[in-house]
């Protein structure tokens, strides 16, 4: 098997790569894998071009938004941290949750952006094994009975 290691989308040589796995280790691929640990039956993952589109998206997907302002505390149109100790005892067990991160969020965007058809979430807690992030926004990113991941 052949791969390589990108710190950033940009790096990467083979455009479009089949596969990617996305590791932002400070919060947002950890935070991913919590919602999903904690029942969340989708997270979409929303980047700075559709920040705007919180509110939307809140309303049209019934979602809760899981987000950080540039300081890295809960914004301000947020219900939920994307902290992974505060997210740790609640209960999501069929919510959807919106994710929005300054960088993690970001990345998963560029990634997309690449060409990349299979983005894969690695972080420290789910090292054996993966979420898929795919689909478009409105589509499911998995079966109705898989937790998933998509970006908007």
């Amino acid at each position: 098997m052949d791969f390589e290691v990108c710190f950033l989308p940009r790096e990467a040589t083979r455009q479009p790569s089949p596969v990617a796995v996305l590791i932002d280790v400070i919060r947002a691929s950890t935070t991913i894998v919590t919602l999903l640990d904690r029942g969340c039956s989708e997270v979409i993952l929303v980047g700075q071009r559709d920040r705007p589109r919180v509110a939307e998206l809140r309303t049209r997907l019934d979602a809760l938004v899981c987000a950080e302002d540039t300081s890295g505390l809960k914004a301000a149109d947020a219900d939920l941290t994307p902290s992974p100790a505060a997210l740790h005892a609640i209960d999501l067990v069929g919510r959807r949750v919106i994710l929005a991160t300054t960088n993690g969020t970001l990345a998963a965007e560029l990634v997309r952006d690449c060409g990349v058809e299979h983005v894969l979430i690695g972080c420290m807690r789910n090292a054996r094994r993966r979420h898929a992030v795919g689909g478009r926004a409105g589509a499911p990113a998995r079966p109705e009975h898989q937790p998933g991941v998509r970006r908007t």
